[in-house]
């Protein structure tokens, strides 16, 4: 596959679940000569916990990881993978898809950004490892070169007894979200949280962290005040645009909304041992 990318260079594209491609070359909006296609190659098919790392293969189709029943500290991908458009969608759609394709609404590229991922890059002269916050560069631009194709993403473990969580607002169940949240927290025996991620989606060109949320959240309790704040401090991070049905004011809202779902979700989760 890395040979023909190789060969055919900027005409060709790799055809995986064919979810986000496809639609892509209907609008017109790729046009390519030679399709790749890798959706049947097995080697990429695998979820793995590997020595403090959550490894999942480029082949994966959401629908496995939905299934896969991701526990403790990975939780928010349990939470996400439904809101993964629809279930046609999830059964074909691949996870270096999605990461290829980098919306900056959909799910994984979030949870990448957020949990700290490495995208693993494959070529005909080799793999290198790309952190998430620089191969997301702007909406549906990657660091990935033409050759390349996503054989891997690696997510580091949080620490022991994190929880996660993850949240978005869509106008209908299966559309693009207008945003989301995706919170990872830890506290130590006095409940002081001591370890926060905090990541917006569909509220920039690419997902990112929100600096300000996650001072907010750490050396305090996780209590309503503070999840309260962190919200708020989450907007000093994002300037969301309007779209064609909502304002920029309401965009904001919601971005606020979803950090504290997320972060009280986790919360939950943290009280009742559920990590």
């Amino acid at each position: 596959a890395v040979s023909l990318l190789s060969e055919h260079g900027l005409d060709a594209k790799v055809l995986a679940g064919g979810q986000s491609l496809l639609p892509l070359m209907s609008l017109r909006m790729a046009e390519p000569a030679q399709l790749v296609d890798i959706s049947e190659l097995a080697e990429l098919q695998y979820i793995r916990d590997e020595q403090a790392t959550l490894a999942i293969g480029g082949t994966t189709r959401h629908v496995a990881l939905e299934a896969a029943g991701l526990a403790g500290s990975w939780n928010a991908f349990s939470d996400a993978m439904p809101l993964v458009g629809h279930l046609p969608i999830r059964i074909r759609g691949t996870i270096g898809g999605s990461l290829a394709h980098a919306d900056a609404t959909a799910e994984l590229p979030l949870l990448a950004t957020t949990f700290g991922a490495n995208i693993v890059a494959r070529s005909a002269a080799g793999a290198r490892e790309i952190p998430a916050e620089s191969f997301f560069r702007a909406h549906l631009t990657t660091a990935l070169e033409p050759n390349e194709v996503v054989v891997e993403a690696r997510f580091p473990e949080p620490p022991a007894g994190a929880a996660s969580a993850f949240e978005e607002f869509a106008e209908r169940a299966g559309d693009f979200a207008l945003a989301s949240a995706c919170a990872v927290v830890a506290v130590d025996e006095s409940g002081t949280c001591t370890f926060a991620r905090v990541g917006l989606g569909a509220v920039a060109p690419r997902p990112i962290r929100s600096p300000s949320a996650e001072a907010a959240l750490l050396g305090s309790r996780l209590g309503d005040e503070t999840i309260a704040w962190a919200g708020d401090a989450a907007l000093d991070d994002c300037n969301p645009r309007g779209g064609l049905h909502v304002s920029p004011e309401f965009r904001r809202e919601l971005i606020a909304t979803m950090v504290r779902r997320s972060l009280r979700r986790a919360a939950r989760r943290l009280q009742s041992g559920d990590v």
